[in-house]
């Protein structure tokens, strides 16, 4: 059981820094990870290591799908009392059947794939359930071999649930 502890903190601030602890890894692979300029210092009030988790594991599947010499970038912004996180990549996509289905416990997409990048299969439904905590929204938009974009939707002053 986990109760969730608000902070009020900027979420393209807590991005940078999830940013800076992947640089390395990325540019191993050769890959651009990038903050977009047009990103805003937008505020949210939500659990700090949680949405921390959120974002890294988003990352993490990026860096994981996205080829050498790709680009993954991400944007924070606000809309209509909310603040939105999109992490977009130009990795290799998932087919549009599979997409409903990505937020379940260990579904894999390609489960030949799976076996040479890793991952349990954990990683979105942890994100989804911490989403779903925090009254958040996700929403995924993917084509094959054009890549990815994921975009997570929190409130100013978001109201926070139990995690059981």
């Amino acid at each position: 059981e986990y109760t969730v502890q608000k902070d009020f903190f900027s979420l393209r601030v807590l991005a940078n820094d999830i940013i800076s602890r992947y640089t390395l890894e990325a540019k191993e692979r050769k890959i651009n990870l990038s903050m977009n300029k047009k990103s805003t210092d937008a505020m949210i009030s939500a659990d700090l290591q949680l949405i921390e988790r959120v974002i890294s594991n988003l990352v993490e599947n990026s860096i994981r799908y996205t080829p050498e010499s790709g680009n993954i970038s991400i944007l924070c912004y606000e809309e209509k009392g909310a603040v939105l996180l999109e992490v977009n990549d130009s990795g290799i996509g998932i087919p549009k059947e599979e997409l409903p289905f990505i937020f379940e416990r260990f579904y894999r997409v390609d489960k030949d794939r799976s076996r040479h990048t890793g991952g349990s299969g954990l990683g979105l439904a942890i994100v989804k359930k911490i989403m779903e905590l925090h009254n958040g929204e996700i929403s995924v938009t993917s084509s094959l071999g054009s890549g990815t974009k994921i975009v997570l939707k929190l409130l100013h002053d978001t109201k926070v649930g139990q995690l059981n």
